[in-house]
């Protein structure tokens, strides 16, 4: 009966598998996530740098962590203070998150596409990657 049951769920118009390529992008997408956050935590443990030190280098690990890493940059703006990645251009593709400090909006963290990027059906940037850019403003 199990197995019928199974037969029928592949059969279904509902049940529509992942296609080949889709699943290793899927991962190899979800894996810059954390490798990101790694090397911003790891940052901090690092004893006898400034905090401009540290800043300058989080914001270098940020685009490599987005969809398009080639086409991306960022930018850390922290009590008055700028940090930007290789390359910076504000452009028209922002994603923005605050930086929160004792319920005070103390920064921002923007990621700029440098290039028009392709639109899919969430647009230029990935609804993962908001979450991701308000837990490095939570670490930062």
């Amino acid at each position: 009966m199990g197995a019928k049951l199974m037969e029928d769920n592949l059969n279904s118009d509902d049940c529509t598998p992942l296609g080949v390529s889709t699943a290793p992008n899927a991962l190899a997408e979800r894996i810059k996530e954390p490798n990101c956050l790694y090397g911003i935590s790891n940052l901090f443990e690092n004893q006898d740098v400034s905090l401009s030190w540290i800043m300058q280098r989080a914001v270098e690990f940020i685009p490599a962590a987005w969809r398009y890493p080639e086409n991306a940059c960022a930018r850390i703006r922290l009590d008055g203070q700028e940090y930007k990645s290789q390359d910076f251009r504000e452009t028209l593709y922002r994603q923005n998150a605050e930086i929160i400090l004792n319920d005070q909006h103390v920064g921002d963290i923007d990621v700029f596409y440098i290039q028009t990027p392709p639109h899919g059906d969430s647009g230029p940037f990935l609804e993962e990657k908001d979450r991701l850019l308000r837990a490095i403003g939570d670490r930062l």
